[in-house]
């Protein structure tokens, strides 16, 4: 009984450790799964660059044209500063209407799906925008996962803020990547620059680390094979005992 008893205990102890192993390899694992990044344009640096106002209030409309997608494009991240009269302002409560558009011969062209009334989840990106003027603004990145995907191999997308809880507006932030196609409608036209954003596909975070969904999934088959290898090992003990 005894002997039994300790086999026992051994299985507990396997089965512990399993779980520890898979818990600590989940993460890279889940990193390994960022291919999932569709298109991305990094925000430029914080002497560098600047930021564009894209905000209903003011009428400005900022877009900028993407390449080379290959997959459904399920999610958008973008990056970008609350602003009110040049002074640093939080994003809470601010919505965004996000447009995406087939390429018409390097411009935008027919309108093929407008999300509306979007409430993105934000984090401080721990990057700063620092204005010539001595202005010093936190860069927010926003997160949405698409109410449906977006099938376009090349086209064009626009983010606007078209409210804010604070009656803040938004600067989109420039990015070092692309080919300096952004336009801003309603100001100065082709900016000749670069917006940062990435698209990705389905519950993809970005910055090398997987979203909790993507954890989740990746833990529940190992899981699932550990918890049927303890069961059926305490049952042959179990029926050894017996005997």
């Amino acid at each position: 009984m005894r002997q039994n008893a300790k086999k026992f205990g051994a299985i507990w102890g396997a089965l512990i450790l399993a779980l520890l192993l898979v818990a600590m390899l989940a993460p890279g694992l889940v990193g390994a799964q960022d291919g999932n990044i569709l298109f991305e344009q990094k925000p430029a640096s914080p002497e560098a660059g600047g930021g564009w106002t894209s905000d209903g209030d003011s009428a400005y409309l900022c877009m900028d044209d993407f390449q080379n997608v290959t997959g459904n494009i399920c999610d958008i991240h973008w990056y970008g500063m609350s602003v009110q009269s040049y002074g640093n302002c939080n994003a809470t409560g601010m919505i965004f209407e996000i447009i995406f558009y087939e390429d018409n011969g390097g411009f935008p062209g027919k309108v093929t799906e407008t999300f509306s009334n979007v409430i993105p989840t934000f984090t401080d990106y721990g990057d700063r925008y620092i204005h010539p003027g001595g202005y010093n603004f936190t860069v927010y990145r926003f997160d949405v996962a698409l109410e449906r995907c977006v099938n376009l191999t090349q086209g064009w997308v626009s983010v606007q803020s078209t409210s804010s809880s604070n009656g803040c507006y938004f600067w989109w932030r420039t990015s070092f990547d692309g080919s300096s196609n952004a336009i801003q409608q309603g100001g100065y036209g082709n900016l000749s620059v670069n917006l940062a954003f990435t698209l990705t596909g389905v519950s993809q975070a970005v910055d090398g680390e997987g979203s909790p969904i993507d954890k989740a999934s990746l833990l529940a088959p190992w899981i699932a094979v550990a918890a049927l290898l303890f069961s059926g090992l305490g049952w042959l003990v179990i029926r050894r005992q017996r005997a």
